[in-house]
């Protein structure tokens, strides 16, 4: 008898200190409210990483941009094979008829769309946290990170005032802001409002995450900055050969 007692004991105690050892998740609206009160005093971080897709029936592009302080880079990417690449103050276009001598031109940061798109976005952040509009607010334990939460907060478009906030007509599907937290909801990470609308027959999908770009993950994928955007070029410049290669 004492020893089926000790079995039922230890057992006890084995599921206590699981339970104790398992942390709950922060709730969803109340962490929202203190990203609010964090970014009204702290505002949002300076760098940033753009990723931007737009869909149509005869062309679809996928657009990534990083700015790391002073160092920036972009990449586009249509199904035609048109790959542009841009880092320090020089743009890069490959074509399938140019492939072996690219085209090289001098350019600056400035040149290009993503400091408006940036601002546009950061604006468009303020508006919607400062607005009363309605929220679906979800969290749910990372699979990928120990101890870390991503939360979600969905807007309702219809609600919105989307015009005035974003700066076009487009008919809006998918407002969000999304970021990750501990376990104490007192960390905010990964911020990134996302949006998605359709406008003249094209589906456009932009999330501008604010802060540093991430590193590449364990296994080195998924890294976020100037670095890790030339890798992906170096890749897709790569597989170009090889196709190119491959018909001759």
């Amino acid at each position: 008898m004492k020893k089926i007692i000790s079995v039922i004991l230890a057992a006890f105690m084995t599921l206590s200190l699981c339970a104790c050892g398992e942390s709950e998740a922060p709730d969803a609206s109340k962490i929202y409210d203190d990203l609010k009160s964090h970014v009204a005093e702290n505002g949002l971080e300076d760098n940033y990483y753009i990723q931007i897709s737009k869909t149509a029936n005869s062309a679809n592009t996928l657009m990534e941009a990083s700015r790391l302080d002073d160092d920036t880079a972009f990449m586009e990417y249509d199904v035609s094979g048109t790959l542009k690449f841009f880092r320090n103050r020089t743009l890069t276009v490959i074509t399938g008829s140019n492939f072996f001598i690219p085209e090289k031109t001098d350019a600056v940061w400035e040149d290009f769309e993503f400091e408006n798109i940036n601002e546009a976005y950061r604006s468009a952040f303020t508006q919607l946290i400062e607005s009363d509009a309605k929220t679906t607010a979800t969290v749910e334990k990372s699979e990928d990170e120990k101890g870390v939460y991503n939360v979600n907060i969905q807007f309702e478009p219809k609600d919105l005032d989307t015009k005035t906030i974003f700066g076009n007509s487009g008919n809006f599907g998918i407002v969000s802001i999304k970021f990750k937290t501990d376990s104490k909801g007192k960390t905010f990470e990964d911020v990134t409002l996302s949006c998605q609308y359709d406008y003249d027959s094209i589906i456009f999908l932009y999330a501008v995450t604010f802060g540093d770009p991430n590193e590449p993950d364990e296994e080195g994928k998924n890294g976020q900055r100037p670095e890790d955007i030339k890798a992906i070029f170096k890749e897709y410049e790569e597989g170009i050969t090889q196709s190119i290669a491959a018909t001759e």
